[in-house]
Order: C-alpha cells, then structure tokens, then sequence
C-alpha cells in the first residue's frame, strides 16, 4: 500500500496513522519557495533555508532514517531550489520524500510514475469553499 501526502512539511507522525501503510510518497515545494507556481518562483527571500534541518529533526523524532538524497533536477547551485528525492526508512515504513518539488513547474518523470501507484492521497491544508 502506498499514500500519497501533498504539502506533507516535515509531519513524519502522520505515519503513526496509517501503521499498515509500508510506503509513503511525500511531496513539498520547501524548501524552495512555498510560494512556488502562484507568484515568484525565482524569489529567494521565500526559501525555508531551515526546512531541512527539520525534516531530519522530524524523522529521528519518529524513528526514520536518510538513506538516500538524489538530486532530480538542477536549476541552481543553491542547493535548496533543486527537487531532490530523499528516501527515509524505518522498520516497517519508508518515506519517498520529494523536497521543492513542484507537480506544474518540475514535472518530474519519477514523481509521477509514484503518483500512478498510490493507493490513496492525503492533502495537508487544503481547503475548499463550497458556495
């Protein structure tokens, strides 16, 4: 089983939910730009330069493990601003964790084909109006 979480911040304890899940694909635009496709893609003021200090912090927390980072796309030589899979595990769970990562802008081949393969899908933040 695999759950995609879309805007999943550094919230590893979302995984003491779903305890039968074996394979989380997380997905955010952090630390590159929370602002990403709507107005400045290239702004750096918007950089969470601190994101992945959390991230790491969150996943020892929840007793995860970096295994490995790959950069999928270059864009700069700040490192922050390229998409980057970072895989953690634990023992019974492993995160797939694409960091500034932008489903519009980056169209990332790898992202998608995990997208193709998830058995269901977690939004963090998303809110809808009905009128």
């Amino acid at each position: 089983m695999k759950l995609l979480y879309i805007g999943s911040g550094y919230d590893f304890k979302i995984t003491k939910l779903f305890p039968t899940i074996s394979n989380f694909i997380f997905v955010d635009v952090q630390p590159r730009n929370q602002f990403d496709d709507i107005c400045c893609p290239n702004e750096t003021k918007f950089e969470r330069n601190y994101f992945m200090n959390y991230v790491l912090e969150a996943a020892l927390k929840n007793n995860f493990e970096l295994i490995s980072k790959c950069v999928l796309k270059t864009y700069s030589d700040r490192e922050i601003r390229n998409p980057t899979l970072c895989i953690f595990t634990s023992q019974t769970q492993t995160i797939n964790f694409y960091i500034s990562s932008n489903f519009r802008r980056d169209n990332l081949e790898e992202l998608n084909k995990e997208i193709q393969e998830c058995n269901g899908i977690i939004i963090k933040g998303y809110f809808h109006i009905i009128q």
